[in-house]
């Protein structure tokens, strides 16, 4: 009887190549998520409506869940912010009043747990309390070289009040508030 003849990898070479194999996945992983991760970051730029002038003020927006964000300013657009950013602080013209269209929105997680009664209900209270609505907000004179925060606040309750809310960034004071 012939002995048989090894044509492949020795177990030694087998093995190593297995064993890179893992270490190569796993590093492939991981070089995806972290790329993933870092082109998903969205980095806040600076917009100016004010243009050259020294009498301006910057307002700075949520932008969250609850969340606002800016379309127009008086008559003029908000441009599309480049890829990876988007416009914030917004830098305005101060001691006059600002007529401004803001896209409010707040979606309510349903997570339940329990029966399929259970989860329509949730699902129905959810869907209630949801909003994605352009308001008008017009915005009082603001003071040169001071910062402000506006922010959108959903009320509690089934239907709740909402408000879209200027506040004196320094100071913390609301300085206006209009509900909607």
């Amino acid at each position: 009887m012939v002995p048989p003849v090894n044509l492949g990898q020795s177990k030694k070479t087998k093995d190593w190549f297995d064993e890179y194999k893992k270490k190569a996945l796993v590093c492939s992983v991981l070089l995806s998520v972290v790329l993933s991760i870092s082109c998903m970051t969205m980095k806040p730029v600076e917009y100016s409506f004010a243009g050259n002038t020294d009498d301006s003020a910057m307002l700075y927006i949520s932008n969250g869940n609850p969340g606002l964000r800016l379309v127009y300013l008086g008559d003029q657009a908000l441009p599309g912010a480049d890829k990876d950013s988007y416009w914030n602080p917004i830098r305005v013209h101060a001691g006059e009043e600002i007529r401004m269209m803001v896209h409010a929105q707040y979606s309510q997680s349903n997570n339940s747990s329990g029966g399929l009664l259970v989860a329509i209900t949730t699902a129905a209270i959810a869907s209630s309390r949801s909003i994605d609505a352009d308001i008008e907000f017009i915005c009082p004179p603001l003071q040169k070289d001071k910062e402000y925060f506006l922010e959108f606040r959903k009320g509690s309750g089934l239907k709740g009040s909402n408000a879209i809310i200027l506040t004196d960034k320094a100071s913390k004071n609301i300085v206006y508030k209009q509900d909607f």
